[in-house]
């Protein structure tokens, strides 16, 4: 268990942690496998990006010029710290509707209450510090709202538990993600640090 401090799995090899060499393990196997790199296409999208103190890096998207004047994209992001431009929705978002209350819904849907079931999900940003694991191995092939693109910033460590910790996400755990990933048909696409885990983004190759 670690303090409620989220040390994140991306730190640099200067770093004076105490944790870091248990953790950079997990950094490296993501970056192990980036199979569908596209560097050529690269654009970084500053408006999903939210700039406080500890400044987060852009959000890195794969030929987002293509989606620029399409009227059926569509672009959702989860986690905003109150900061936001555009529409904003207060919904939570879980793997099981109502769970742990009416607030909470899957992504399916919302996807689905928001009018958008003729549309497709072009872009998903996620960073929801640590919540994302259990709804990242909800998603099912058989979901409709699946984005082509998805770029998250994936913690190291969970949710926080009881007493104010958090516990380390295992690289079993971190493995099996990715397994789940590929055969939803996603390819990951680019891996980078950040303050409390690491940056992905995935482009989803396959419809399956």
């Amino acid at each position: 268990m670690l303090p409620l401090t989220d040390e994140g799995c991306g730190l640099r090899k200067n770093s004076s942690s105490p944790v870091h060499y248990k953790l950079r393990p997990n950094y490296e196997l993501w970056r192990s496998a980036v199979t569908a790199s596209c560097a050529g296409s690269q654009t970084s999208v500053p408006e999903l990006t939210w700039r406080a103190r500890r400044k987060d890096g852009d959000r890195e998207s794969c030929g987002w010029k293509a989606f620029a004047d399409d009227p059926e994209c569509v672009v959702y992001s989860l986690g905003s710290a109150g900061n936001y431009q555009h529409w904003f929705h207060p919904f939570c978002i879980a793997s099981t509707d109502g769970m742990p209350d009416a607030r909470y819904k899957t992504l399916r849907t919302v996807y689905r209450n928001l009018g958008h079931d003729s549309k497709r999900l072009s872009l998903l940003k996620m960073d929801i510090e640590g919540f994302e694991w259990p709804i990242l191995q909800s998603w099912r092939i058989s979901d409709v709202a699946l984005p082509e693109q998805f770029s998250a910033e994936l913690h190291c460590t969970t949710q926080p538990q009881p007493r104010g910790h958090l516990r380390q996400i295992s690289l079993g755990e971190a493995t099996t993600v990715l397994s789940h990933f590929h055969r939803l048909g996603y390819r990951l696409s680019q891996v980078g640090w950040e303050g409390g885990g690491i940056d992905v983004s995935f482009v989803r190759t396959r419809q399956l």
